[in-house]
């Protein structure tokens, strides 16, 4: 009988040490911005670019939502790279929250 180990069969298993220990200067370390674009009167929606430069993830956001000129971006907060990697992100990346 021939034996494999494979995901296929349920037959892999693997242990990598450092990852149950993670650097909380990896976890924590920042990757991104929270933003919140506002569209009067009342509708605002919020959003996560994974890019650290503020400016450029203004831009890809701008890019992505083509806005009006009456909408307003403000920055909430920086994302760190566990977050956005943990909503299945990619640097470039915009996707809306919620």
């Amino acid at each position: 009988m021939r034996q494999t180990f494979g995901l296929e069969n349920g037959g892999f298993m693997a242990h990598i040490s450092h990852m149950n220990n993670p650097s909380t200067d990896d976890i924590d370390k920042p990757g991104g911005w929270l933003f919140r674009v506002r569209t009067p009167p009342d509708l605002a929606r919020t959003f996560y670019v994974y890019e650290l430069d503020q400016s450029v993830a203004i831009v890809r956001l701008k890019e992505k939502l083509r806005l009006s000129p009456n909408e307003t971006i403000e920055a909430v907060a920086q994302a760190n790279i566990h977050s956005l990697t943990g909503l299945g992100m990619k640097p470039g990346d915009v996707l809306q929250h919620g």
